[in-house]
Order: structure tokens, then sequence, then C-alpha cells
């Protein structure tokens, strides 16, 4: 657990909601958007979250910290979900100011915030599953072999304009050996080439290690 990452993304949503999937004893940490497994041997409450994250409770920018149940004991679990899929990682893109993560899956293109991701171990890769409880969808993250991150899909309108501006890059024309142009419709285009022209990150260089 990346604990200066995850105090970082709370701090910028003013808030902390603490999760507990009581039948598994495991707990998580969500800033409203994502939520990230609490490393095991590490008990998480009220009284202890903001100590843990070296967070003053007297300073005038203190987090709002809510403890509740886990909406869903089978989405929110490190164990993989028998009904779980897998999605396709397209790469990235830069949209309004921030990096995206484009994914495919049955229901087609999806998108995640990349910063939701720093504070999910891995050596700079990552593994999509989806997760649906209740009509609502989870992008489960597999840095190893157990789920320690889920992300809300990107929704409305930003996930319109990310889509339109994935579509405009995938359209232009691509110049290897002069002898490629783009399809005559951009949509075409982005299906045929799977959005090749999209930046492949290491999530190593999108976040240098830093102590913040």
């Amino acid at each position: 657990m990346n604990i200066p990452a995850i105090k970082k993304l709370c701090m910028e949503a003013k808030r902390i909601y603490i999760m507990h999937n009581y039948s598994t004893r495991e707990h998580w940490i969500s800033d409203g958007s994502a939520a990230w497994l609490v490393d095991e041997g590490i008990f998480v409450n009220e009284d202890n979250v903001l100590p843990l994250f070296d967070i003053d409770p007297t300073a005038k920018k203190v987090p709002h910290v809510i403890s509740e149940a886990v909406p869903s004991e089978k989405i929110f679990t490190r164990d993989r979900c028998q009904d779980e899929e897998l999605l396709e990682d397209l790469g990235a893109i830069w949209c309004a100011g921030e990096l995206y993560r484009a994914l495919r899956g049955k229901d087609g293109m999806l998108f995640i915030c990349i910063k939701k991701l720093k504070p999910v171990r891995a050596d700079g890769y990552c593994e999509f599953y989806m997760r649906r409880s209740g009509g609502k969808r989870f992008i489960a993250v597999y840095g190893d072999m157990f789920c320690s991150a889920l992300l809300a899909p990107i929704t409305g309108k930003l996930a319109e304009g990310i889509r339109q501006a994935a579509v405009v890059i995938a359209a232009a024309p691509v110049d290897m050996a002069g002898s490629e142009a783009a399809p005559e419709t951009a949509e075409e285009d982005a299906e045929q080439i799977g959005m090749a022209e999209l930046v492949d990150c290491d999530l190593e260089e999108v976040f240098p290690e830093d102590d913040e």
C-alpha cells in the first residue's frame, strides 16, 4: 500500500472513505471514485487513519472521514471473482489536462484516470478486469495475483470527450514509410488499429518515485 499516494488522492478529493469487508477482514481506503486495498496486518478506522496519513486533525484542510461496510462483499475482495471479465488494455491518452487509460471489453471502450493507479504496487504492469454489482461497474486492478484497487470508469461528458479525442488521434494519418494514410472514417480506423496511436506509458515514467 502506497500511503503517500493514497493520502494525496484523498486530500484532493477532501474525503477518506474507510470500507470494511467483515467477511474477509479486508479493509479498503477510498477517495470516492477509487478504492485501494489496505495491506494485511494493518487495521484502519476513523480514529487512526489521520495519524496513518500523517495528517494533523487540527489543520485547516482536513479531509472528511467516513467509515462504512463495503456495499458489495463480492466486489470488494482481493480474490478473483468468478464472472469478472478481462479487459484489453489499449494504452493511455492525454485529454483535458489529465492522463487516462483506455480499456476495451464487451461493453465497448472504457476509461480510467491513470493517477488513480499510483497506489497500486506493480512493476509497471497491471491487468484490468470488469466487475459488476447492482447495475454498477468497477474496474478491478491486479498488480500481482491479487486485486489491489477498484476504480469507477469515467462516465458522462468527460468519457465522451476522451472517446472523441481518441478517435481523432486514431484518425490521424500514420506516416510509416510514407505509404499509410487514414481510413475513410475515424471510427473505422480506431477499430482497425486498436488505438495504436495512444501512448503506451510506463507507470514509473508517469509517476516518478517521490515521498508525497
